[in-house]
């Protein structure tokens, strides 16, 4: 009886094990292999990775020249890894025919690789010879392997003597719940492994802020991710790109002195810039190292901007140039030289001299009279308001030099009138260059050669009424004519929609928001800035539809709104750094002071704001706004 049940048992247990051998089996079955390289798709990804205990995986496009460089010695380590007893497989899965779920694993570029061992996954940072490769995964198919950590984490514990033994070095604040860290972990961390290997290493590390909340009270984070770079222990904001290229390039370009050294004359000369300011440096032969000191750190400070920066070093050639000592002189561009104004500005340093005076002098007289407004000196003119901007066929390359300068004379004559009383910056652009501009003006289809607009600001814009006969007089008559409030500003706007929604979701748009937003004094409103593009808003939308409801039967006094912040103008008290962006308006209350939502993005939580601010409270729920 007893060997009858055991033989039934052994079957049955055999059974078992060939029905599961034949599943397993089959499932194999299923992934092709291309020379040595199994081919995986969306479906049998996981399972794949489960099976293996260490595999390195590929994601490429077929177009790719990297990934096409890199096919044959993936095969040829594929094939050798074959024979291992660690059962190291190579896999790729082609990032253009899955794409969504190339995006779940932050794909951003061509090929990337990924490293699986025991179910951890971690970027592959290796060679991509096959030999390197199969050396590689040999080391971390080694059950002692520990990867190394790419980004050094601070803490308050080890943050101020990390930055002390550093003469480079960035940090990155962040929160774990914030999307844009989320999105920009991978190219840091890839930013990280090169600059380690670099013959002197530079380092990346992280702060995650929600935990250190001292150190980011201390630097005055208010966003995330907030990024510094630390200069033998200085504080500098960073800003360069954000993808894994631009990360490594810039801080390479930081290790560098942001200034060339002028040893002669000529050297000089040649170094003044044709289209952007020339920052110059003088000092001593054995220079005063406080104000040489804070002359690369400026260098640094403006390190993104559009500024050239250059020193010198040399007693007998300072006074040769007849310059002083410990001074600083911004030249203008060359192309944008005027009789009516100095071509250089001079600073002396002192004892007292802060980086912020420099910056702020620099600021000052970097601009002409009259400059030019493209790529590279855009940011020069950012946030310099007000601002006449004069548009037309704008060359300056040899033969249509003259007739550029010709138009730009014009404007020469009118800003050397208007500055004498008014403080107004002045500048030409490419129409070409500047077309949603012109489009913003109403310009676009005006027919003239040269359109002119005025900026208040960067919303609030005026445009002149097109003209075959431009000259230095009919721009200072626009000029003028907008400064004494005879000219109605330009308003960007969608066309207006139906007035009384059905579903009490109002739609707001730049010709309606006077009327609806800062002149209503009959109902709170709750309005959202959103973007069509932005994802946050796009899930928040049947929420706000939901709530928008909700109150269209408990409080007619109420109105739930949104704008297209990125095609309506609105007034410039109402902050928008991201999207969503919520504001609450009470009736009692100056539209100018609206109040901003900080909480979640729940229905619950936005009913309770509401009904707090109807109450007359103030509630707020705690900040969790990506900016």
């Amino acid at each position: 009886m007893n060997s009858s049940l055991s033989f039934s048992l052994c079957y049955l247990l055999f059974l078992i094990t060939f029905i599961r051998s034949d599943k397993d089996f089959d499932d194999l079955e299923t992934i092709t292999v291309e020379n040595n390289v199994y081919v995986l798709n969306d479906k049998n990804y996981d399972s794949f990775v489960q099976q293996h205990p260490v595999s390195l995986i590929e994601f490429y496009a077929p177009w790719c020249g990297h990934c096409k460089a890199l096919a044959p010695e993936f095969s040829k380590a594929a094939k050798i890894l074959q024979e291992d007893q660690n059962r190291i497989v190579l896999a790729k899965i082609d990032a253009s025919s899955f794409t969504e779920f190339a995006k779940q694993h932050s794909v951003t570029g061509y090929p990337t690789l990924f490293i699986y061992r025991n179910g951890s996954k971690n970027e592959y940072d290796g060679p991509r010879t096959s030999q390197g490769i199969v050396d590689h995964m040999r080391e971390i198919a080694d059950p002692n392997y520990k990867p190394i950590e790419s980004v050094i984490t601070l803490t308050a514990v080890n943050f101020d003597d990390t930055i002390k033994s550093e003469s480079l070095i960035l940090v990155q604040f962040y929160a774990p719940w914030c999307g844009h860290c989320k999105r920009l972990k991978p190219e840091y961390e890839r930013a990280a492994r090169r600059l380690h290997e670099l013959e002197k290493p530079i380092k990346l590390a992280k702060v995650d802020a929600t935990v250190e909340q001292e150190l980011a009270k201390r630097f005055e984070v208010k966003g995330y991710p907030t990024l510094f770079i630390f200069r033998n222990g200085k504080k500098l904001p960073y800003k360069g790109p954000r993808d894994e290229n631009g990360i490594v390039d810039f801080m390479k370009e930081m290790e560098k002195i942001p200034s060339k050294l002028i040893e002669t004359k000529e050297m000089l000369r040649k170094q003044i810039k044709e289209d952007i300011p020339t920052i110059v440096g003088f000092f001593d032969t054995r220079p005063d190292e406080k104000f040489f000191e804070l002359f690369i750190d400026i260098a640094y400070n403006q390190f993104d901007e559009d500024n050239h920066f250059v020193h010198i070093i040399d007693s007998d050639l300072v006074k040769q140039l007849k310059q002083k000592s410990n001074s600083i002189t911004v030249f203008i561009p060359l192309w944008f030289r005027s009789k009516y104004e100095s071509n250089n500005h001079i600073m002396q340093l002192d004892q007292s001299t802060s980086v912020q005076e420099v910056v702020d002098f620099i600021h000052n007289h970097s601009i002409p009279l009259v400059g030019y407004r493209y790529s590279r000196s855009y940011s020069l003119y950012a946030n310099r308001y007000p601002l006449v901007v004069v548009y037309y066929d704008v060359d300056f390359s040899f033969d249509f030099r003259k007739q550029t300068q010709m138009i730009r004379e014009q404007v020469l004559k009118a800003a050397t009138q208007i500055k004498k009383t008014e403080e107004i910056s002045f500048v030409i652009a490419k129409e070409s260059e500047n077309e949603q501009e012109l489009k913003d003006l109403k310009l676009d289809d005006s027919g003239a050669d040269v359109n002119v607009g005025y900026f208040e600001s960067a919303k609030r814009r005026y445009a002149m009424e097109p003209t075959d006969k431009f000259n230095d007089q009919v721009l200072v008559d626009f000029v003028l004519a907008v400064r004494t409030g005879k000219i109605d500003p330009v308003l960007r706007s969608q066309s207006v929609p139906q007035e009384n929604p059905a579903n009490n979701l109002w739609t707001v748009v730049g010709e309606t928001f006077k009327q609806l937003v800062i002149d209503s004094k009959d109902h709170d409103l709750m309005l959202q800035f959103y973007a069509p593009w932005c994802g946050h808003c796009k899930a928040l939308m049947p929420i706000y539809q939901e709530l928008a409801k909700k109150f269209q039967h408990e409080n007619a006094r109420l109105r739930i709104m949104r704008i297209d912040a990125t095609n309506n103008d609105f007034p410039e008290w109402f902050n928008v750094n991201g999207f969503p962006t919520i504001y609450y308006i009470r009736r009692d209350q100056d539209a100018r002071k609206p109040i901003l939502y900080q909480g979640d993005r729940k229905l619950e939580d936005l009913s309770k704001f509401i009904q707090d601010q109807l109450n007359g409270s103030n509630g707020q729920q705690s900040t969790k706004e990506e900016l």
